[in-house]
């Protein structure tokens, strides 16, 4: 495990406590850890997989669903994306999985993190991941990010 990925793990640890969860989140949930541990403006919101924020002139964030608006569905899985001023925007999946036609294609021109995987595919604690990844992503950059 490197540098990144322990402090990713963390962050996790953190974001679960403050949450007092570590286990399925909902929009909400994500919401309203943001709203109290992030700066304004940099939390860019939650966002269905067809819906994004226009890409701001500062460093921000935001945690996107793998389900679209119109889904039925109740098996989403939350990822986070990052925007930096001059790159490219950055893709975090726990699963380690990158864009593709079948997955997240609005994403496709999108940097990716580590493919390592950061989560067990039973484990439900990716809106958690998401949001360690934004103060991973917050406190120390895009280049540490991008090794997570």
């Amino acid at each position: 495990m490197d540098s990144a990925d322990q402090l990713l793990e963390v962050y996790a640890r953190m974001v679960a406590q403050r949450m007092q969860s570590n286990t399925t989140t909902s929009t909400s949930d994500l919401q309203g850890y943001a709203d109290m541990y992030f700066r304004p403006g940099v939390f860019l919101g939650v966002f269905a997989a067809d819906e994004s924020p226009p890409r701001p002139q500062h460093r921000g964030f935001y945690v996107q669903n793998t389900l679209r608006t119109d889904s039925e569905s109740r098996n989403g899985h939350w990822v986070a994306v990052a925007m930096e001023p001059g790159e490219k925007s950055l893709l975090f999946d726990s699963f380690g999985r990158t864009p593709g036609a079948a997955f997240m294609p609005h994403l496709m021109h999108a940097e990716t993190t580590d493919p390592d995987r950061n989560q067990e595919w039973e484990s439900t604690r990716c809106g958690q991941l998401s949001l360690a990844f934004g103060h991973l992503y917050m406190n120390h950059g895009y280049y540490v990010a991008l090794r997570a």
